[in-house]
């Protein structure tokens, strides 16, 4: 039997983002030397000690992945140093934004308008776009 969500939160299934054996699961993407040592450190850096959810100043900040579409080659703009207190609302507002996105059309309007061929980087911009002027 096929995994019905092979593919929805490892996009990287069958493709090898970084080097090194690819993840089989996000812990082992966590642990992997390019994320502690490329990624999530940028981050961290980036944020300069402040949360980028509420903006408090603290020592203990995580790095939230505001998307997993590309879980394992990650862009900058996909992830968010935060809080502890401020991580799992962030969490809750991934999940309702991923949950509100399979229920506004985009999904479709990507397999009509792309035929079946992997979208660009700004299909959802697109959609949004066109969605508003209809």
């Amino acid at each position: 039997m096929s995994d019905p969500f092979n593919g929805f939160l490892f996009p990287w299934e069958g493709k090898q983002p970084s080097p090194g054996p690819r993840p089989s699961s996000y812990e082992a993407r966590m642990r992997r030397p390019d994320w502690m040592e490329h990624y999530r450190p940028r981050i961290l850096k980036r944020a300069g000690g402040c949360c980028e959810a509420c903006g408090t100043r603290t020592r203990c900040l995580e790095v939230h992945h505001l998307t997993y579409e590309r879980l394992g080659g990650e862009r900058d703009d996909d992830l968010q140093a935060v809080c502890r207190p401020c991580h799992p609302r962030a969490d809750k507002e991934r999940a309702m934004r991923s949950r509100s996105r399979a229920s506004d059309g985009f999904e479709e309007w990507c397999d009509a308008f792309y035929e079946g061929k992997e979208p660009p980087d700004d299909a959802e911009e697109r959609f949004y776009r066109w969605r508003d002027e209809q």
